[in-house]
């Protein structure tokens, strides 16, 4: 699946002029168009699938399964939009060291919604103030076996690039990420990768410098991406 999806980029036509979004009114623009396209109906799992492990199996949202909340925070930056990620810290779990959206799980006495968690999540974790994140909208919820977690992504974007502070219990370290470098053909690989309990597998990830970011994040990203294409090929619908 995911070589589809690098062969979806590698055919495009340059675009670059197009996908360079200018700060103020243009980024306000592309959010404004986001906000429509997110009302729609969403790539969902056809999109996340095309950056799932091989071994990754489908399976039924539990009883006992927390729920969490993760955020694509977007902001423009130099003409550009730009996300955050983070790397977890290296402790006994089966998300050790590893790279991901800011969130975590929903709190009942903390959280109104999915999406406040994502919002507090985020201030908690690399100290953007919830209050200062305008809400775009919501991607397709995806199931995590591993850890039984059902997680819900949100879109958030701000108007400006912020100062970030990492809470160093749950970050060990902040990735400021131009969208447009996630794009190039040269960034989708596939790769045998070891998780946390020595286990191998092989799966689908986006190159970042030196980080691997796959796995359900990068599930994640593709449905966004998908969308993001459509907004840059398609300027002016």
């Amino acid at each position: 699946m995911y070589q589809k999806l690098k062969n979806s980029f590698e055919n495009t036509e340059n675009k670059e002029i197009n996908h360079r979004i200018s700060t103020g009114i243009h980024f306000h623009q592309y959010i404004q168009r986001l906000k429509k396209e997110l009302q729609k109906t969403l790539p969902g799992k056809t999109a996340q699938h095309k950056m799932a492990p091989s071994q990754r199996t489908e399976k039924t949202v539990g009883n006992s399964s927390k729920n969490a909340g993760v955020l694509i925070l977007l902001y423009p930056n130099n003409s550009e939009i730009f996300t955050t990620l983070i790397k977890r810290p290296v402790y006994k779990g089966v998300h050790s060291g590893q790279i991901s959206l800011p969130g975590g799980k929903f709190e009942e006495d903390k959280d109104i919604s999915i999406i406040e968690t994502a919002f507090r999540e985020t201030q908690e974790e690399i100290g953007v103030h919830k209050n200062t994140i305008s809400f775009v909208g919501k991607l397709t919820s995806l199931y995590i076996p591993v850890s039984d977690i059902h997680v819900q992504p949100v879109i958030g974007c701000l108007s400006k690039e912020p100062q970030f502070t990492a809470d160093s219990r749950e970050v060990d370290k902040i990735f400021k990420i131009n969208i447009r470098e996630l794009l190039r053909p040269e960034c989708i690989a596939e790769d045998e990768i070891i998780m946390s309990d020595n286990r191998k597998v092989t799966a689908p990830y986006y190159k970042f410098n030196h980080l691997q970011i796959w796995g359900a994040t990068a599930m994640i990203l593709s449905e966004y991406f998908e969308i993001h294409h459509n907004i840059i090929m398609n300027p002016h619908q």
